[in-house]
């Protein structure tokens, strides 16, 4: 059904494009606008550590 996922049926972020991250970088930042400031401080912290997984799968590339 969804040609971007492996044979266990998992989406990898590691296997992102630069343009793909970006997007969903974006989107992200998006959503997090949106929650109450209670919520961002929980998200912000994902964000981070999705920021630093983009940043080192960058340096492999």
């Amino acid at each position: 059904m969804y040609p971007d996922r492996d044979a266990t049926g998992q989406i990898s972020i590691l296997e992102m494009t630069p343009a793909e991250a970006e997007t969903l970088h974006t989107a992200l930042m998006r959503i997090l606008n949106d929650l109450p400031p209670i919520e961002q401080v929980a998200f912000r912290r994902l964000l981070i550590q999705l920021e630093k997984l983009m940043t080192r799968t960058s340096k492999i590339e």
